[in-house]
């Protein structure tokens, strides 16, 4: 299972709410990044911790 990135959302200058689904549950993470590009690679490399063979 892969978790799959929703959305990416400003909540202030620097910190962005990442939201994605794993195992069919809806989650959400904050990652501080400087635009929503880099937010989103941020999530892809700690959620690529998650993945599951």
């Amino acid at each position: 299972m892969r978790p799959q990135i929703t959305g990416v959302f400003p909540v202030s200058l620097n910190l962005w709410q990442v939201d994605y689904d794993f195992a069919d549950v809806s989650l959400a993470m904050t990652v501080v990044a400087s635009d929503a590009a880099s937010a989103r690679a941020e999530a892809v490399e700690k959620l690529a911790r998650l993945n599951v063979r």
